[in-house]
């Protein structure tokens, strides 16, 4: 009753979040790489495909706290071999629903954060607790950039708990190093949002490049048209 009651209303979609277990149903592909419509490939991320953990993604530290001790998985960027047993597993651990107030995912604490009861809170819970090993992180300043904050905005320490203030801080990446982009803090370009974030900083070079992308796109439309 406690997932019932909690799902609809958790992170940016409840349980349509949980669509994107699907993923793992596409069994006729050898890789599988599920992205939000809100992102935008900048370059050619090839050499993740050959990888062998069953899951790569990005963590999301913006949506943990301080006693967060496994990190939320970014919902936007997941790249998976698909697998009929595993899809089963987690299509089973959804419809259980063992997630508990205050504690999480079978009580282990992972998922009591933004966002938990989903996508964000089942792929930690499932690939690094049930499955230890099974998952590759991958640094989200290249392939997940969204210019997050990685500090706590009271005493500036890092949110991944990197010590000496030394974690990665996507905002400073040259946008030459990064593969991937995730318009969230810097909204959406195709809303012409303005705000302290959207034309500022690296936040405005993702938009030039998705604006530089759609151009492309409209005339190679013309010249098919």
């Amino acid at each position: 009753a406690v997932y019932r009651n909690r799902l609809p209303k958790s992170g940016c979609c409840g349980e349509r979040e949980l669509l994107k277990l699907w993923a793992w149903s596409l069994v006729e592909y050898h890789r599988v790489v599920h992205l939000d419509m809100d992102c935008l490939v900048l370059q050619p991320f090839d050499e993740l495909f050959n990888r062998t953990a069953e899951v790569l993604y990005t963590e999301d530290w913006l949506m943990a706290n301080r006693n967060t001790k496994v990190a939320p998985a970014q919902g936007g960027f997941l790249l998976l071999r698909p697998s009929a047993s595993t899809f089963g597993a987690l299509r089973d651990l959804a419809q259980e629903g063992d997630w508990r107030g205050g504690a999480g995912w079978g009580g282990s604490g992972i998922g009591y954060f933004f966002g938990g009861p989903t996508i964000q809170g089942i792929v930690p819970y499932f690939f690094s607790h049930l499955r230890p090993g099974s998952a590759e992180i991958l640094e989200r300043c290249t392939y997940n950039n969204m210019a997050d904050n990685p500090y706590f905005k009271e005493d500036d320490e890092c949110r991944d708990r990197t010590p000496d203030r030394k974690c990665s801080d996507c905002r400073k990446w040259p946008i030459e190093h990064v593969k991937g982009t995730h318009f969230t803090i810097c909204q959406k370009p195709w809303n012409c949002v303005g705000g302290s974030f959207s034309w500022k900083g690296l936040c405005a070079q993702f938009h030039q490049r998705w604006f530089d992308t759609r151009f492309d796109l409209e005339l190679n439309l013309l010249k098919t048209a």
